[in-house]
């Protein structure tokens, strides 16, 4: 073997080509550019798209290129594999079906971006179809518009009163203890959660907003109505529209409750 073909970063320079092979992208190292445009070149909209290390390879490694994984988890949400790859995270289970994050340029963004999954990290519970039945009978019928509402920060509210408690169960806390009586709000990714049969994967939030869709539907309001109450509300507390991912997330509760105990909606 001929080590002088070995060079800069210890890249093989390709004889053919007389460009350094740097997986599926090629390098110039006569003029240090990448001979492709850079995938996140969206998100550095002030350098070139060819530049290789925000043109500072001394002291900085390709910061923006792409070095996120396939990652596969098992039927529980537990990685088994991880796979590098030159692409954004991409999430796979173990038959090769793949899983999507419901936020992933803003709430899940980090997750998203998540450069250091390993084999027995969780990356979601999985959530049963009956579990979410369970919960949506336990908060019950509201009989008003007043309660629907009274009841939507109470047995309603899904965040803490069910898919925050399978996260404190795992981990052994105490919501109550540990953050309620200290005002401190369960963070977004606090936990994520897949529901049985679909392939969208949700943060804490999302998913809270999830299951109420399904007890919005339980309680017969249409489809419109959900929306445009969450939208309401969203506004009233101070936090302008609904916004699209939670309006999303709404949208499917309601469309799962439906499918799998409903009658026909809108």
């Amino acid at each position: 073997m001929c080590f002088k073909t070995y060079t800069f970063s210890g890249k093989e320079k390709v004889s053919e080509t007389g460009y350094s092979y740097f997986g599926a992208r090629y390098y110039d190292s006569d003029l240090s550019v990448w001979l492709s445009v850079d995938p996140m070149s969206d998100d550095y909209p002030y350098q070139s798209s060819f530049c290789y290390a925000g043109w500072n390879p001394i002291m900085i490694i390709d910061p923006n290129g792409m070095w996120e994984d396939d990652i596969t988890v098992n039927s529980e949400g537990i990685v088994t594999k991880v796979v590098e790859t030159d692409k954004p995270n991409r999430f796979y289970d173990e038959d090769g079906t793949q899983f999507f994050l419901n936020d992933a340029k803003n709430a899940d963004k980090d997750i998203a971006n998540k450069e250091d999954f390993k084999k027995g990290d969780r990356l979601f519970y999985v959530v049963s179809k009956s579990d979410v039945k369970s919960a949506i009978d336990q908060a019950g019928k509201a009989r008003t518009w007043v309660g629907t509402a009274f009841e939507s920060y109470s047995d309603a509210d899904f965040t803490y009163s069910f898919l925050g408690e399978i996260v404190a169960e795992d981990k052994g806390i105490s919501i109550s203890e540990d953050y309620i009586k200290k005002g401190i709000y369960l963070p977004e990714d606090f936990g994520y959660f897949r529901f049985e049969g679909e392939k969208t994967i949700y943060n804490l939030y999302d998913g809270g907003n999830f299951v109420w869709g399904g007890w919005m539907k339980m309680n017969s309001y249409s489809l419109t109505t959900t929306l445009k109450a969450a939208d309401w509300n969203s506004r009233l507390t101070g936090n302008g529209h609904d916004t699209q991912e939670d309006q999303r997330a709404i949208k499917n509760g309601y469309n799962f409750y439906w499918r799998n105990y409903g009658e026909n909606n809108e």
